[in-house]
Order: structure tokens, then sequence, then C-alpha cells
């Protein structure tokens, strides 16, 4: 067995192919135990090589070619979000589901094992029935989830019933989600429909991608900025933020999406303001706020803007 057969990989991940066929499928069934997601992030992180060369999940081996991983397939257990105790922000709680605040800058749920510093981590802690809860094990009870930098409410189930009926809430349509977001210049119209492809870390405006709609009324603008209460009505990847970009006002401070950094600002200006939907266990109707993080506040103020209040509002 020679070094560059082995590389980094310990000889209990190195074996040898018996038979012709793309490497996917062998290293697929020599860990019967993985899901295919947990195969495939060993191709889209490189980690698997034949004869010592670095391979695509499509690479056809021959019989008698050295398969050499450097880590095993992680584990669904493995990726379930550990518990760390950290203060939450309780909007709404029974015992079917709870609402909740995510500050900017914290993701929702782990992307990597043993991952802390997430929304989950701190979940689990305080609700241990969430630990398992949805399809994927990451998603500790949580129906949907928000962007790093995106603050503001988020839902997650105590029963797998209630995230079953969670999702297809959200899935059909019949969750009414609001954002309030600053945007550079003044977007063109007042709504876009453009469908939406992945492409990588982010989405692009193509017509082969999936239907997405988002819907924006002014509350406030300046010469710079524009201050927007943006609704989605679907949820796909980076919506909000990719529709505006489309319509020639990103996001501040969203650089993924062609926004300027801002000074100030830490990540973009994007925050999930209201849930509308029927308690899906009790039939009863929710509605859902949450405040503005003091510190977007702030920044909003330094710009010359405001939130609207409900006498300002009643007067539009």
């Amino acid at each position: 067995m020679s070094d560059s057969d082995l590389g980094t990989s310990p000889p209990s991940l190195v074996f040898d192919a018996e038979y012709s066929d793309r490497v996917d499928k062998i290293v697929g069934e020599h860990y019967p135990e993985a899901s295919r997601k947990r195969l495939a992030q060993l191709f889209a992180e490189r980690l698997v090589r034949v004869d010592g060369k670095k391979v695509k999940k499509g690479h056809m081996v021959q019989p008698g070619q050295r398969i050499a991983l450097d880590r095993a397939p992680i584990s669904d257990d493995e990726m379930r979000a550990v518990p760390e105790s950290g203060p939450l922000q309780i909007v709404y709680e029974d015992e079917h589901l709870v609402a909740l605040v995510k500050e900017p800058g914290m993701p929702t749920y782990p992307l990597k094992a043993a991952e802390t510093g997430t929304l989950a981590n701190a979940v689990v802690a305080t609700y241990p029935e969430c630990a398992t809860i949805g399809k994927d094990p990451r998603e500790s009870g949580f129906a949907h989830r928000l962007d790093a930098d995106t603050s503001g409410l988020l839902i997650l189930a105590r029963t797998q019933e209630c995230w079953l009926a969670l999702r297809n809430a959200f899935a059909s349509g019949n969750v009414q989600k609001s954002y309030l977001a600053v945007v550079e210049g003044r977007p063109i119209g007042k709504e876009c429909e453009e469908e939406l492809l992945q492409d990588g870390k982010r989405v692009r405006v193509d017509y082969a991608g999936l239907e997405a709609y988002t819907t924006w009324e002014e509350l406030q603008r300046t010469d710079e900025y524009t201050l927007l209460s943006c609704q989605a009505h679907t949820g796909r990847m980076h919506q909000v933020r990719a529709h505006l970009s489309h319509c020639g006002s990103p996001i501040a401070g969203d650089k993924l999406y062609d926004g300027t950094e801002q000074e100030g600002l830490d990540g973009h200006f994007l925050h999930g303001s209201e849930l509308h939907l029927t308690h899906p266990i009790t039939g009863e109707p929710l509605s859902l706020s949450a405040q503005l993080p003091e510190e977007r506040a702030k920044w909003l103020a330094t710009k010359g803007l405001r939130l609207p209040t409900a006498s300002s509002a009643d007067e539009n």
C-alpha cells in the first residue's frame, strides 16, 4: 500500500473496489448506514480519492482501484445540535410549539457536526424534546430558518406532529411572513416574481429556477436608503435578498447580493418582523411580532430613518 494511495487516511478508511461502478455508489455500499446527504457531503468537500487522486461522485472506478476517505461519513446523530445554555427571546409558547427571536449574526442551526453557538444549541438545552424533531437531524424542531445575518421570528415544534403541520403550512403558503429591510436607493416597482435558481452559495434569477414572489411597501426613504416592509409569498432561499437586488436596490450590507458594506452595521439589514398563521393543532389564529434588535434600530436612526409608529401608520 503506497503513501499516495493512503494519503492522510487511516487504513480503516481505505478499501479496494471489487467491481466497476460509480465511486459514490461503491462508497455508499461500503457505508450502508450513511445517508445519501452525508455521502454527498464527502464528495462536495473533496474528501474521496481513487488511487491517490481526488474525485467527484460520478467518477467511474475499476476493479482493484484503491478508494480512500479522509474521514468517515458523519452520522445523523452526530449532526444533531448539542445542548448549550443561552438566552432565548420567547414570543409565544405552548405544549405544541415555541416562537422566538433570532439575533443577527447567529445561525439558526448547526451546519457541521458538534457546532455550537447556534440558536438550536440553546433551544435543545431548554427544550430537549426538540433535539429529534424534524426531517433533517440538524433542524431541532425548527419549521423554517433565517440566514445567519437576518434577525427575527422563528417557529419551532415540540412534537413531530406539529412539525409536519407547520412545514405543510409554510410549503402551502398559509403562513404570512413580513420582513423589514433597508435597501440602497429605491427599488423598481413594488413586487418581483422572477424564478430563482440556486448557484453555489447564492441564488440568481433564472427561468429554469423555482417560482418565487415577493412584494414590498415603502415605509420611509432618504436620498440614499429606503426602509421597506416586505412580504415573502413563497419560501425560496435568499428570496427577499435576491429579488430586491434584481430590482436595483440590494439590502444594505448584503455583499453577497451586491450590497455595500455599511459602517456600524454587522451583516445585512433584514429582519423577520411578523408571522401570521393558524395554530396547527388548536386551530386558533396566531399573530406574532418581533421588535427590531436595539443595535439595528440605532443604525437605522443614523441614516435618518425610523420605524413608523401606530399613529403615523394610521395617518397613511
